[in-house]
């Protein structure tokens, strides 16, 4: 789950780039994938 506020909303490349949460791309949509990644 990804909240952005104020400028994140317009840019959200630049709330990504400055954040230092691990972003995770591609995915498989299914609970198992998604759960392991998180670390369930």
């Amino acid at each position: 789950v990804c909240v952005l506020t104020g400028n994140g909303l317009k840019d959200p490349t630049s709330a990504i780039d400055h954040s230092e949460a691990t972003f995770y791309g591609d995915l498989t949509p299914d609970v198992a994938t998604v759960a392991k990644t998180m670390g369930f």
